[in-house]
């Protein structure tokens, strides 16, 4: 048997897939680093929408800064 708190992890995990890869966000940061997704989703212990995202980049600079940002809005 799930227990609540489970069926939440599941739900907003599952949400935070979609994100993450339906949507497209890790194909977008893995355009301008390594990506690392760290927090309650890599501990799969999520219980509210949250999503802790580490990215490694030698490239990062302002102007780098901004157009992930852009790219992330579109």
């Amino acid at each position: 048997m799930i227990s609540e708190l489970e069926e939440l992890n599941l739900m907003i995990q599952t949400e935070a897939d979609e994100i993450l890869y339906e949507y497209g966000l890790m194909g977008v940061l893995h355009s301008f680093g390594k990506p690392f997704v760290s927090g309650s989703y890599f501990l799969n212990l999520m219980t509210w929408r949250d999503l802790d995202i580490y990215l490694s980049s030698d490239i990062m600079n302002e102007e780098s800064f901004f157009e992930l940002g852009k790219n992330i809005s579109l």
